[in-house]
């Protein structure tokens, strides 16, 4: 996630976050969300009908994400990845 303040300035505090690489899966067929793997796991995500197959991006926005020791349980989660934290750093700098 990006607390450069100088990207800060662009993009405001609102849109920190982070962007991932994906690959469209499909659509999950009872949600109707469609299906993009992210590294080794799998999002569903509001997008307009994309082919099977195509590669795209996702923003992951701070405001949005939880970080947790262990995987979620009775939350409203609809997307859970796994990941390390590598660095934390102040907000201020």
């Amino acid at each position: 996630m990006s607390l450069h303040p100088r990207i800060r300035a662009i993009i405001g505090a609102d849109a920190v976050g982070a962007i991932v690489d994906g690959m469209v899966l499909g659509t999950n067929a009872l949600s109707g969300l469609t299906r993009v793997q992210v590294g080794d796991g799998e999002l569903n995500v509001h997008c307009d009908v994309v082919a099977p197959g195509t590669k795209l991006r996702v923003q992951l926005l701070a405001r949005d994400l939880i970080v947790a020791t262990q995987p979620p349980q009775h939350l409203s989660v609809r997307n859970s990845l796994k990941g390390v934290v590598t660095s934390v750093a102040d907000e201020c700098g």
